[in-house]
């Protein structure tokens, strides 16, 4: 996610089995001289031991806060949704919340902050692999105290790729953006299922 300058926030869907010494979250500068792109690793505390499978970052509009979304992976009980507050060099977490308080998820890829004229909404929606349809959900977010879907606002529409579009991709929804106007952005993948690719979006 866009942190404002030249710098980006990204999160690695490292998991817990097997690499559990990979790195989770990173910062990323756009090049400014011939050194190129920069990338610094960063180790936050997660409470509860590591994320697992984090899928996305989405920041909060007017603040250096994000949250840091798992994927809510399969049910596992991995479901953690965290509050972290982000500066020029380092992710501090400062609350977690899990999908299982307020929803039940499978695989969520997609998820975003947008604000409203009341405070701001989470909006997420699930890849739904080898589907051209998925649906687009949302619900209220607060920051103090932190929490999701509180107050009962909720709602949600189902996106489909144009037909074109169908046939060249299989997961039809892994990345969402809201913009100052609300003006929705979203990003379909091709995975072909395997590590090493090729995938395309």
């Amino acid at each position: 996610d866009w942190m404002g300058g030249n710098t980006f926030l990204a999160v690695h869907d490292a998991k817990v089995d097997g690499e559990a010494g990979r790195i989770r979250v990173s910062l990323l500068r756009l090049p400014t001289s011939l050194a190129g792109l920069q990338w610094k690793p960063l180790r936050p505390r997660f409470p509860g031991g590591l994320s697992n499978d984090l899928e996305s970052v989405s920041r909060v509009p007017g603040t250096r806060k994000v949250l840091l979304v798992e994927s809510g992976d399969d049910g596992s009980g991995f479901d953690r949704i965290y509050l972290a507050r982000a500066s020029r060099r380092r992710v501090r977490i400062l609350d977690v919340v899990e999908w299982s308080s307020f929803t039940q998820v499978e695989n969520v890829e997609g998820t975003a902050v947008a604000r409203t004229e009341g405070g701001y909404l989470f909006i997420w929606a699930e890849r739904e692999d080898g589907s051209d349809t998925t649906l687009v959900r949302w619900t209220d977010l607060s920051l103090a105290p932190f929490a999701i879907g509180a107050s009962g606002i909720a709602g949600s529409a189902s996106f489909s790729l144009p037909e074109d579009l169908a046939e060249l991709y299989n997961r039809p929804l892994v990345g969402i953006d809201v913009d100052k106007s609300g003006e929705i952005f979203s990003v379909t993948a091709y995975d072909p299922g395997s590590d090493g690719g090729p995938y395309r979006s």
